[in-house]
């Protein structure tokens, strides 16, 4: 069904350079219709995103057979879907703070200026008032504890109103996950003009733009490389796991999640890999791995810490010790309740800029870049999802002495 889309990627890779040579032709028009086109796909983003979020999560909860389902396999999985996406999320939060003096000096002439909010305000502003406005004012947060408070009460119900419950969810669910699909196939377009308007703003501001989008990338780049090759497999080895020999018995399915983007077409071949070559029980591999695809984001995490931190001092908002902390554990739950959809990530980390009262202008930045950002992103999720899998199997199969699963 998936496919390795070369063409795609050197589609997207063309409208990118071109975007980098269009200030340079001196068309007004193309100018203004670069700017609109990047006003309405950042609209078009959040328009898609929250219901996806919220949809995602209520067809998974309604869909559970009861509260106690897989007890025993879900809780090694969700500790270390919370542990790995946490010590991802540090990694990234240690790299900031020791970037974030330089990032300060770097920007003298930021691109806007907004007012700061504490982040009480934006704690108290995060929980809803009524069903409707989460999503009318963008508020993720406040989206994820409503779908919480359904998926949960959904178990109350008789057997007979709960599946047809879930499949109301499911089948919106799938509508928009097209939908977002859909908004993908302009992503080249999307591109140039995104380029086009950082090439104008370069030129006409400062460099200051261009270096900090040369420090995120290179970054963002680094941390997800520390976990997938460093974090990852120290918890491995820890576990009395040999990393190179499950990196080699899994190596296929990493290849299709780096080259699709997308951690739903790695899954066939990562349940196959598991139980053929890993000797991965499939009652843990087909229970963890689908789980671990929708909730364990390593990267996405990363991705998430990262752009709203570098957001702000862009936007000439220093971060004081109090707000790291406060978006390191917004990040790890953002990560945690993310779709696993294309460009999830990205919508994710905007609604959370909007919900700060933060301008979306550097996400406009990093938008031509994302998808080799999502490329990495990806492959490091799916390599968790793995790894996860793989350490549940072996724990399961040395303390409990009747293993069926």
């Amino acid at each position: 069904m998936f496919k390795i889309n070369f063409r795609s990627n050197s589609i997207l890779l063309l409208f990118t350079l071109l975007g980098l040579i269009t200030p340079f032709l001196g068309i007004p028009v193309l100018m203004t219709f670069a700017g609109i086109v990047t006003t309405l796909f950042i609209k078009t983003l959040k328009t898609v995103a929250l219901p996806i979020l919220f949809l995602s999560l209520t067809s998974t909860l309604s869909s559970m057979k009861n509260l106690g389902e897989m007890r025993k396999i879900g809780k090694k999985v969700l500790f270390y879907t919370i542990s790995t996406t946490a010590i991802a999320a540090v990694i990234a939060l240690c790299a900031f703070i020791y970037l974030s003096p330089y990032l300060t000096a770097s920007v003298t002439d930021t691109l806007v200026s907004t007012p700061h909010k504490s982040y009480l305000t934006i704690v108290l502003d995060l929980f809803p008032e009524n069903f409707v406005q989460p999503f009318a004012q963008g508020n993720a947060f406040g989206v994820v504890l409503i779908a919480f408070a359904l998926g949960m009460a959904a178990q109350f119900l008789p057997q007979e109103k709960k599946e047809n419950l879930h499949t109301g969810f499911d089948a919106l669910f799938s509508v928009f996950l097209l939908m977002a699909e859909s908004v993908t196939f302009i992503l080249p377009i999307a591109a140039w003009a995104f380029m086009t308007e950082l090439m104008v703003n370069v030129f006409h501001t400062s460099s200051s733009s261009l270096h900090m989008l040369i420090i995120f990338l290179g970054t963002i780049i680094s941390v997800n490389l520390i976990q997938g090759f460093i974090a990852l497999p120290l918890l491995l080895w820890r576990n009395g796991i040999s990393p190179r020999k499950l990196f080699s018995d899994v190596s296929k399915s990493l290849s299709v999640a780096f080259f699709t983007k997308s951690s739903s077409a790695a899954l066939p071949f990562s349940l196959d890999l598991m139980a053929k070559k890993s000797g991965v029980s499939p009652r843990v591999s087909n229970f963890s791995l689908p789980l671990c695809s929708t909730i364990n984001m390593n990267g996405c995490a990363q991705f998430i810490l990262l752009s709203v931190l570098f957001s702000a001092i862009y936007h000439g908002q220093p971060v004081s010790y109090g707000g790291y902390l406060f978006w390191l554990c917004t990040a790890i739950f953002a990560a945690v309740g993310n779709a696993g959809v294309p460009m999830g990530c990205y919508f994710l980390a905007s609604l959370l800029l909007t919900s700060a009262g933060l301008p979306l202008t550097f996400m406009g930045l990093i938008l031509p870049f994302y998808p080799i950002i999502d490329m990495i992103e990806t492959a490091v999720n799916v390599w968790s999802d793995i790894c996860i899998t793989k350490i549940t199997d072996k724990q399961l199969k040395e303390t409990l002495i009747n293993y069926t699963f």
